[in-house]
């Protein structure tokens, strides 16, 4: 079910396009108001009003937003992860965040892990239903893939010994940690995926006007005080309620420390 964000007027000229993201708290969520918050949610929003385009933003689980984009054109989504499988699928049309993504686990293997195929592909692993880490672990052969409805499932599934290993990134181990009152010093990356990038992106079909419109309107908006301005309020308000230490780097809100 798709949830609506505001009633807002769509601009004459984009009057078909649609505007979609799942939610991933703390970067993006709906509040008690029902209204939808966060830092990726106030990006977004600024991109489209730095392109003058006032339109609705609807949020549902990846594999509805996926199946909606890769059917219809002019569909906008954000926070989608750019891998190679999506390369040709989609305009990608500025980078939001960039996150370390790799496998975690309570128990330590006898020896390192350095790809996806030298893991136990018979030990159970979370992943987020519909993510495209869903994908990677089958072309590997796991054979005991556990589908989660959210990564918060996945992190307590965890600690409860339910799976042995979860596919997700740093962030969302530390957010999920403090939001279940976990200690998780304990939970290991057994293995380094690799850096992954989310960005706003086009469905294949938008047309070229829109897809010129938004990449400029991005270009402007990441120039701007603005956005500036609100990345730093978002990056101390994590810090300070999350007790997430983020940095902005070159457009781009890497979600570890800086060195």
């Amino acid at each position: 079910m798709l949830l609506l964000l505001c009633a807002g007027q769509v601009n004459a000229e984009h009057p078909d396009l649609w505007v979609l993201t799942n939610l991933e708290p703390p970067f993006s969520q709906q509040n008690e108001r029902g209204q939808f918050e966060g830092l990726v949610i106030d990006l977004a929003n600024g991109i489209l009003q730095e392109a003058n385009i006032e339109q609705q933003i609807l949020a549902a689980p990846w594999e509805r937003i996926l199946k909606e984009a890769t059917s219809k054109a002019n569909v906008m989504i954000f926070a989608l992860a750019r891998t190679p499988e999506r390369e040709e699928q989609f305009h990608w049309i500025t980078p939001l965040t960039s996150a370390i993504v790799g496998v975690f686990s309570m128990q330590t293997p006898d020896k390192s892990i350095s790809q996806l195929s030298e893991l136990d592909l018979t030990a159970s692993i979370g992943v987020l239903d519909g993510d495209y880490r869903q994908k990677l672990l089958q072309q590997v052969g796991a054979s005991n893939i556990v589908i989660l409805n959210s990564w918060a499932q996945g992190a307590e599934m965890l600690l409860n010994g339910d799976i042995r290993n979860l596919f997700m990134s740093s962030i969302g181990i530390q957010v999920n940690c403090k939001t279940l009152l976990q200690d998780c010093s304990h939970i290991k990356r057994i293995l380094t995926y690799q850096q992954i990038t989310t960005y706003v992106a086009l469905s294949a079909g938008t047309d070229t006007a829109t897809i010129s419109t938004l990449m400029q309107a991005a270009e402007r908006y990441k120039r701007s005080a603005a956005f500036l301005q609100t990345t730093q309020e978002w990056l101390s308000n994590y810090k300070q309620k999350n007790g997430l230490d983020l940095h902005l780097d070159n457009g781009v809100i890497n979600l570890w420390a800086a060195n």
